[in-house]
């Protein structure tokens, strides 16, 4: 059975992305993905029908796949960032993990009984008809949800979960649940457009910022709870920008050297800024802490961002542990040397060859897909200043971020 898996002060996650390496299959017609089975999707769109889960993955690696008829009796569906799902026909999903980077749409009703679905940042889920979340199915929401007709009668731990910034739009909602949507780690958003029915408290995290729509008609004996409510707003971007962050911008200060220069607004309850940085807005490293302040703008200086693409966020955290978070920014930088970068054979079993010059391969880290620095299992067979062969047999097989001076790059070890 699966069960709420979430600590308090943050909602459970789950950032396995996942590979369409190694596949049983293409997606297609007429398949029955059972268990140690993984179809796959990498290219283009298609439309199937009489799609048969028990117990196996769905992996969308790129494209849209559309599914007009499926049986959902255990399994998992991931889907990566910049790939689409559709689902056409009724889904009760029985027994089920769905891990969202992309997007995916139901097109009709949705029964999760019992289903841990995470929809990770940047992520989009539409519900367009009828989502009913029962049994002890748990949403974790990191993203954007948006549906029309929401039910929530589980029978153990909150219905939705969703981490800070998360936004949850519903046009009508009826809440059978105690504590049914919760908001522990900082501002996130319910936005319920037109009907209420409120048989059991809502939330108790006053982090869970209500959004209600104008002419919103609220029933039932209970309330939102501990929810901080607003009346006759338009969307939750303003709710959840407000008594945050003023202003975040940036500039190139050399050539290889980024400021970061920010303003917020603070409560009297003390606070700590921690800067963060990603090369794919997923895994997020430690920049600093330590900044400027100056008439109320802070800023800070990145000495070593990576050469390509770097996103960038600021982290408010206050004295009662609650944590808010800016909109992200990207700031792109480039090099030569960072196209000059050679990883292979990619994917490999064990030993994995590097070509740079002296600055990519001199402080080499290797993070996995929780962002967790496992260099030291990493061994050393030769180097030189151009040249770093590593044994990669101490690592479990799966995907990692190899970080180099100049650059992040994805590996694979089988």
């Amino acid at each position: 059975m699966l069960t709420y898996i979430g600590v308090w002060g943050q909602c459970g996650s789950n950032t396995n992305a996942n590979s369409c390496l190694g596949c049983t299959a293409e997606i297609n017609n007429n398949i029955n993905i059972n268990g140690g089975q993984r179809y796959c999707w990498n290219r283009g769109s298609i439309r199937v029908a009489n799609v048969n889960f028990g117990g196996g993955a769905m992996v969308i690696c790129s494209g849209t796949v559309t599914v007009s008829s499926a049986n959902f009796n255990g399994g998992t569906i991931v889907v990566q960032a910049g790939a689409s799902l559709v689902m056409e026909n009724n889904a009760s999903m029985n027994n089920f993990t769905i891990v969202n980077f992309g997007t995916i749409t139901f097109n009709s009703t949705v029964a999760l009984q019992p289903v841990a679905f995470y929809n990770n940042v940047g992520a989009v889920v539409n519900f367009v008809n009828t989502l009913h979340i029962n049994s002890s199915s748990v949403l974790v929401n990191s993203g954007l949800v948006n549906a029309s007709n929401v039910t929530l009668q589980t029978n153990s731990g909150p219905s939705v979960c969703q981490n800070t910034g998360a936004i949850f739009n519903a046009v009508n909602l009826t809440n059978n649940t105690l504590n049914s949507i919760q908001s522990p780690s900082g501002n996130s958003c319910l936005r319920v457009s037109q009907t209420s029915l409120l048989n059991q408290n809502v939330s108790p995290h006053g982090a869970l910022q209500v959004c209600l729509g104008a002419g919103h008609q609220r029933n039932g004996s209970a309330n939102f709870g501990s929810a901080t409510v607003a009346e006759s707003c338009a969307d939750c971007e303003p709710i959840l920008l407000s008594n945050r962050f003023l202003y975040f911008d940036w500039d190139i200060i050399s050539t290889h050297k980024i400021q970061l220069n920010w303003s917020a607004e603070l409560d009297n309850n003390g606070h700590e800024f921690i800067v963060e940085r990603s090369a794919d807005g997923i895994i997020w490293t430690f920049v600093g802490n330590k900044f400027k302040e100056e008439n109320g703008i802070y800023n800070i200086i990145d000495e070593v961002p990576y050469i390509g693409t770097n996103y960038y966020r600021i982290k408010l955290i206050s004295n009662n542990n609650s944590a808010l978070y800016s909109d992200i920014i990207s700031i792109n930088i480039g090099s030569e040397q960072a196209t000059n970068l050679k990883i292979y054979p990619n994917p490999t079993d064990n030993n994995i060859t590097i070509i740079g010059d002296e600055i990519q391969l001199k402080n080499i880290k290797n993070l996995d897909v929780f962002g967790r620095d496992v260099t030291n299992s990493l061994l050393i067979n030769s180097q030189n200043l151009s040249r770093l062969e590593l044994d990669l047999s101490g690592l479990p097989s799966g995907m990692y971020y190899l970080v180099t001076g100049y650059a992040v790059r994805t590996i694979e070890k089988r």
